[in-house]
């Protein structure tokens, strides 16, 4: 889904007669005495309910395998900055730990703030980190062809996080109903993503 269609189908939310548009009629739209007014604030809107779709982890974990040379390394142990190694690095979830034909899902682990800090990898012995990414905000020049980079599901709620943002002084019966919905629909996203979580460490975590 692009930005311009996230705009298109708040807009459709929040006016019945808004009918057939394309994300393409984004900009000559923003310029409109009826719509330039919300659409002139949607990118804000947008970027708060990132944050908020961010903060309860319903956005799909990604993997990033550490290699020992990215550490500051001492004799006993190495230190991995998250943030620096990872560009979209948001919050660690889980460490899976490799040795041989062992495999453990849920391994043990020290933060130093944003440093993780692990014993020194032993030969045949691998660290993969399981993260919440951050999503990439948008900005007063992204156009409306811009594709936002989250699964469908995740997409299809935003638009709710918009109405009721942009409406909350102005209809605010309207916007309680919408940020409901919104809330709703991201717990059962967020529940969705700890259950397969919970499944993968369940079938594999007692190996080790």
């Amino acid at each position: 889904m692009t930005l311009g269609e996230i705009k298109i189908e708040a807009l459709k939310l929040m006016f019945a007669e808004v009918g057939d548009l394309s994300y393409c009629d984004i900009e000559e739209l923003e310029n409109s005495l009826d719509y330039g007014v919300y659409l002139r604030r949607m990118n804000g809107s947008i970027n708060r309910a990132f944050g908020r779709i961010e903060n309860v982890g319903a956005v799909p974990y990604r993997i990033y395998k550490l290699k020992e040379e990215e550490g500051e390394t001492t004799h006993y142990y190495a230190k991995y900055n998250l943030p620096t190694l990872i560009p979209d690095y948001n919050r660690l979830e889980r460490l899976v730990r490799e040795k041989g034909y062992s495999y453990n899902g849920n391994a043990a682990y020290c933060m130093e703030g944003e440093t993780l800090v692990l014993p020194r990898m032993k030969f045949n012995e691998s660290y993969t980190v399981i993260y919440s990414p951050k999503i990439a905000r948008v900005t007063e020049e992204d156009k409306g062809d811009k594709i936002i980079d989250l699964p469908e599901d995740v997409l299809a709620i935003i638009p709710y996080f918009v109405k009721a943002d942009v409406y909350e002084e102005e209809e605010p019966s309207l916007s309680a109903n919408a940020r409901a919905l919104f809330e709703q629909n991201l717990k059962e996203l967020a529940r969705k993503q700890e259950s397969r979580i919970y499944a993968v460490n369940s079938l594999y975590g007692g190996c080790l």
